[in-house]
């Protein structure tokens, strides 16, 4: 099933893979999202920097120039409301610059939804491509395709994660002044 974005389709199995399949780098992330719609801490993060949350209930992978996360939607804390899967472009590049971008839902070795993100005219660096939530007891997909300005950060920030800050250069202190010459003449 091939969505749109803003379309949605039932999460039939409980085990899946998101599959990001882009035609130029990318770094996607998936964030674990309670009743609030926001993270409850770092472990709630899942990227290539920190590729399994403490559950293990999200694991995140690359195939080729795919990023895969591995879903169990079982092991998932009951208070877990959503699971959002985003992309974010390196350094100045937009996700226009990308040559195709989609998400696909799999179970198994079969596709079951999927939904291509249209890239003309988009100037946003990063991309909710879409979620997994909870609607009455059962499992949906979203297709989103909402764009941010600003990268991971702005992204990262609404979903409740704390970024730090690049440190500001640190100046080093003044030489302390030279001493006085002494003279050892008479």
């Amino acid at each position: 099933m091939n969505l749109t974005p803003g379309g949605n389709a039932p999460v039939p199995a409980q085990e899946l893979r998101v599959r990001v399949i882009a035609g130029g780098p990318v770094d996607a992330s998936a964030f674990r999202l309670f009743a609030d719609g926001k993270v409850r801490g770092d472990s709630d993060m899942v990227f290539y920097g920190q590729p399994r949350n403490e559950d293990g209930s999200i694991s995140f992978s690359t195939e080729g120039t795919n990023s895969v996360f591995t879903v169990d939607l079982s092991r998932l804390k009951p208070d877990v409301q959503k699971v959002a899967f985003t992309v974010t472009c390196d350094g100045s590049h937009t996700v226009s610059s990308l040559n195709h971008l989609s998400i696909q839902i799999e179970s198994g070795n079969t596709s079951l939804i999927s939904g291509q993100v249209e890239l003309n005219g988009r100037q946003e660096a990063a991309l909710i491509l879409g979620e997994i939530y909870r609607r009455n007891g059962d499992w949906k997909f979203r297709f989103i395709a909402q764009g941010f300005n600003g990268g991971l950060k702005p992204l990262a920030e609404y979903y409740g994660v704390n970024v730090a800050d690049d440190p500001a250069p640190v100046t080093p202190p003044p030489a302390p002044p030279a001493p006085p010459k002494v003279s050892l003449s008479r």
